[in-house]
Parts: structure tokens; C-alpha cells; sequence
């Protein structure tokens, strides 16, 4: 595994390296020091943070302990973080310095005042502050990525209120042992859906659900250990973390993180650099790579010359769209990707082997051990013929347990 990031004012490329060996230890060191501050089996431990190396790590401590790893998305303000985390009764925040933002690196977001709407004085001795507003909350452990944004002024220093992510290295690399047996059927991941019809809801996701899509996928697109994906859709979504962690580490490929947020010149130089075989993305992110590449900003507009491999997920893609892709990219074996939050997510996929016009005018087929119908939006128990407009029904291993603490809207999509 491998992520990057850019200065401002620094046109050179910080890189962290992790082989699976380094990763595996790496997380023990994260998750010993995660119990030591009292986290068990069943916690939630919510993260909001940018691609890279500690989210990548976070997430494997999180998952050995047997926590509930909750993404948050790192654009979120102070009232959304603050109703996530009291939604899921959360106990431990691990959250960024500073907020990167996508198409601007080295700019970001001071999450100060933010840390303050959640915790109350942030400079203050003592045990957190913000209990009437998060009861649960325990801890709130800060990446410090202030070298990242010289504009940015976050007195991390003066602020005994936080615990400094580098404070978490200190734990033991010896196997870990959780606090109570796991089982495959345990939620291990809370995804908030996009509330793109209503408020988010919190999808509760097995280890079995996401390990085995993951897995599925993986196979379904051809992936090897020899392969080199690079991500830049983010991890608090089930893109990157799904598609992007789980895929990769059943098969022992490498994930390469190219930037916190994503930055299309950033994705174009680390597929050039590191002769990346794979890229993943929704449309609107190739078409920004692609525009860096006809720009010339990279090695004078050199086009990747080992990427075959990739998915985009999110929308359908135009044939003009993924001709283009095809010719400037390379990503001849590029698939569609098909699913939602609550699925884990892909329930539909196309494969590289599947004629042109159907990988742009279709999702592909039902993934395997996945059951899909088509059924009548104003009566579910309604199946659909084939050909006929409808609503897209799933089911089988990848579907969610539920929302979390809400179970009048489970029950309505269940």
C-alpha cells in the first residue's frame, strides 16, 4: 500500500509505504493502544480523515478489535458530526488537523472551531467537555497534518483536550486478542448513506458482507497480486473502502492512496510513477484526469502506459466517455459497478469481457450468491417482467443488517 501527499509550496511527493507485513503491524500497534484507551468489541470508533495510510491502518484496528468502524465524510460541519456521533453513541473520534479539500492541494479546513462545537474547550485540561452535547464520546485522537497546510493555524500543542495520533504508535506489534470472540455476522461497519432522498441513514455492515463483496469483485474484474490500483474515491464511502481495501487484500494487490482528497494531477502522477496497472473512479474524476493529461501537466502529457484495469462506479458512463477512457487511459478492461450503501455495495457488476455496447448501456449482471428483482416502486410484493421499468430489489450475504437505531426505516426497505 502506498499514499501521498502534496505541500502547497513543495512540488515534491511525500510517500508512506506499507507492505502487508508493515500494515499488519502497524494496526496491532493502533488497536493495542485503541483498547488501551478502553475501546472493546462493539464500540464505535468513528473516523474522519482523508485517504492515506492512517485511515488505511485505523480501519484493520478497528477490525481486529472487533469495533464498528464509522466513516464520516471529512467535509462534514460541526452540527453533522456532532448528530452522527451522537446517533451512534460514538466513543472515539479520529479526526484530521485539517480538512483537506478535493481539486485543492495543500489548501484545507482548520477543524478547530469544529473540535470545540463537539468537545467544548479544546485548550482545557482534563476530561473532555462536550459530554452534554456527545455523551458518549471518550477520546478524540488528532492526525496531525498541519506540515501539509503552512496557512492553517491549529495549536495542536496547547489543546490536553486531544490525543495526538502519534501517541497510538506506542502500542505493543504483538498479535491482538479482542475483547470478546468475533463472529462473521457481527457489524463491524457503519456506512452513513448519502441522504440523497431523505436524512443520512447509518447501514450497519457484516464482516461477512463486506469481505466477501470485496472478494467477489475482485475476482469478477481479474485482480492479482501483481496489480497496482490506484483510489482516489474516498474512503468514508464504500467505493474506496470496499471496492478499493477489500478487493485489494483478498487478492494481495497494492492500493495506492494518491492524495487525501482528490486531485486529479496527484492520480495522473501516481499511476505514472509507480506504473500503476488499475484506477478506479467515478465518471466525473476521469474526466478530470483526463483533462491533466491533455493538459500536459505531467511529464509533458505522457499517458499512463501499464493501466488496463479499473471501475467506475457512481453513474452510467457515455460510450463517447469510455471510448475516450479506452484510447488516452488505456483501462481497456475498465467495468461498471453497480449497488448501494446498503448492499455492501455492489450487487451488479459488468466484466472486462463483456462486449462495449453492454458495458456502456447496462450495470452488468447480479453478482454471484446475489439474488435481484424488479418490482413495482408502488408495490413491492409486485414482480416485474423483464424489459419493464421498475425498482431494483437485492438480496443474499451483502445486504445490510440494517440502520442503525432506526428500525421504522429498516423495515420499509427490508
Amino acid at each position: 500500500m502506498s499514499s501521498a501527499q502534496q505541500q502547497q509550496q513543495d512540488p515534491d511527493v511525500e510517500e508512506t509505504v506499507l507492505t502487508y507485513r508493515g500494515l499488519d503491524l502497524l494496526s496491532n500497534r493502533l488497536a493495542a493502544s485503541l483498547a488501551g484507551l478502553g475501546v472493546r468489541k462493539g464500540d464505535r470508533v468513528a473516523v474522519s480523515l482523508g485517504n492515506g495510510a492512517e485511515f488505511a491502518a485505523l480501519t484493520y484496528a478497528a477490525f481486529k478489535l472487533g469495533a464498528v468502524l464509522v466513516p464520516l465524510n471529512p467535509s462534514f460541519n460541526a452540527g453533522q458530526v456532532c448528530a452522527a456521533l451522537a446517533h451512534l453513541q460514538a466513543e472515539v473520534l479520529v479526526i484530521g488537523a485539517v480538512t483537506d479539500l478535493a481539486y485543492k492541494p495543500g489548501c484545507g479546513r482548520s477543524n478547530e472551531d469544529l473540535l470545540a462545537a463537539v468537545v467544548g474547550d479544546v485548550r482545557a485540561a482534563g476530561p473532555l467537555r462536550g459530554a452534554a452535547v456527545v455523551p458518549s464520546l471518550r477520546h478524540v485522537v488528532v492526525v496531525d497534518n498541519r506540515a501539509y497546510h503552512p496557512q492553517v493555524d491549529f495549536p495542536l500543542e496547547a489543546c490536553p483536550a486531544l490525543t495526538p495520533y502519534d501517541a497510538l504508535l506506542a502500542g505493543s506489534d504483538a498479535p491482538v486478542v479482542p475483547s470478546a470472540p468475533l463472529r462473521p455476522s457481527d457489524t463491524i461497519n457503519i456506512q452513513f448513506t448519502s441522504g440523497t432522498t431523505s436524512t443520512p441513514k447509518a447501514a450497519m455492515l457484516a464482516h461477512v458482507s463486506i469481505l466477501n463483496n470485496g472478494a467477489l469483485i475482485a475476482h469478477r474484474m481479474g485482480l492479482d497480486p501483481r496489480d497496482r490500483i490506484v483510489v482516489p474515491p474516498p474512503l468514508f464511502h464504500c467505493f474506496g473502502s470496499v471496492l478499493g481495501y477489500m478487493a485489494t487484500a483478498t487478492t494481495g494487490a497494492a492500493l495506492l492512496f494518491p492524495s487525501p482528497a482528490f486531485d486529479p494531477v496527484a492520480t495522473l502522477r501516481m499511476c505514472l510513477d509507480r506504473d500503476a496497472t488499475g484506477l478506479y473512479g467515478v465518471s466525473t474524476m476521469l474526466v478530470a484526469v483526463l483533462e491533466a493529461l491533455d493538459g500536459g501537466v505531467v511529464r509533458g502529457g505522457a499517458a499512463p502506459q501499464s493501466l488496463r484495469k479499473g471501475i467506475v462506479a457512481g453513474s452510467s458512463v457515455p460510450e463517447a466517455l469510455m471510448r475516450r477512457i479506452y484510447q488516452r487511459l488505456g483501462l481497456e478492461d475498465l467495468v461498471i459497478c453497480y449497488g448501494m450503501t446498503e448492499t455492501s455495495p455492489v450487487n451488479c457488476m459488468t466484466t472486462p469481457s463483456d462486449p462495449f455496447v453492454k458495458r456502456t448501456s447496462s450495470v452488468g449482471r447480479p453478482m454471484p450468491h446475489t439474488t435481484v428483482k424488479i418490482v413495482d416502486p408502488t408495490d413491492r410484493s409486485r414482480v416485474l417482467p423483464l424489459n419493464t421499468r421498475g425498482e431494483l430489489a437485492a438480496s443474499g450475504y451483502l445486504v445490510m443488517k440494517g440502520y442503525y437505531d432506526d428500525p421504522e426505516r429498516t423495515a420499509e426497505v427490508r
